[in-house]
């Protein structure tokens, strides 16, 4: 499909006739919802696409980590945001203006449509890639500066700066899937009124798993600050209300050995 591309060009009819031909697996029809949404494609070529991404069996075959979904998710809102462009591509405001004279600018209920697909897609990858989880299991989400750094792995031809705070935030909504019973916390230096170095992630079932990372990444930093602190007061809790778990899955790439031996 690249050569293709590259040969008759980023534009609708050259996606078209990909799709018709299938020539385009799911790796590339993910990565590609920005130049295929902008190009105009037709109606049937964006309900094939749409019922592609969130079928059971392809979402199987591709297996693709959870975060390739994260990425989609966050182009199709950039688009939504009205920022047609890659970060990973510098344009002048000049350059930028030529281009989108050939853009098609999608509706809302079209990306409504898509974003659903692909929260869909996200659901069944972790149902079909992993086995349930049977146990009681607490998830801690460090939230301290350094998770905001972006995952240069996961940063693909999407164009999105995933971080690992994203990364983790989007496994413990997964997690609530998989397991019989999980809570969720974010720890850190309290912030504001929140006097404790934890915080519990509220989980509304009722909206998309991909759209609740973002909105909880930016409730959680009413409650807990960007410096790190350990989660003893979590543990002396649990502790004091005999409460117990099975696993505690701890979600960092910052732990001090003083803090493991302690």
């Amino acid at each position: 499909w690249e050569t293709k591309v590259a040969k008759k060009g980023n534009k609708a009819s050259t996606w078209e006739d990909l799709i018709a031909k299938k020539q385009l697996g799911y790796m590339a029809m993910l990565r590609n919802l920005r130049n295929i949404l902008l190009s105009g494609v037709s109606a049937e070529t964006h309900d094939y696409i749409i019922d592609s991404l969130c079928d059971d069996e392809k979402v199987a075959k591709s297996r693709q980590f959870p975060f390739r979904f994260l990425s989609a998710y966050q182009v199709l809102q950039e688009i939504e945001n009205k920022n047609y462009f890659s970060e990973r591509k510098t344009l002048t405001d000049e350059a930028k203006a030529e281009k989108m004279k050939k853009f098609t600018i999608p509706a809302p209920k079209l990306l409504n449509r898509y974003k659903t697909s692909v929260d869909d897609a996200v659901k069944l990858s972790i149902r079909n890639n992993c086995r349930p989880i049977r146990a009681k299991v607490a998830i801690m989400m460090d939230t301290y500066s350094g998770m905001k750094k972006p995952v240069s792995s996961a940063r693909g031809a999407l164009g999105t700066k995933i971080t690992a705070l994203d990364i983790g935030f989007l496994m413990g909504f997964l997690f609530q899937n998989l397991c019989v019973e999980c809570n969720f916390y974010a720890f850190g230096k309290p912030n504001g009124d929140h006097k404790k170095t934890h915080y519990k992630v509220p989980i509304d079932g009722t909206k998309p798993i991909l759209e609740s990372v973002e909105s909880s990444i930016k409730d959680c930093r009413d409650h807990i600050s960007e410096n790190y602190v350990f989660f003893y007061e979590w543990l002396k809790d649990l502790i004091r209300s005999k409460e117990k778990y099975d696993m505690v899955l701890v979600f960092t790439d910052y732990l001090p050995e003083k803090d493991i031996a302690e």
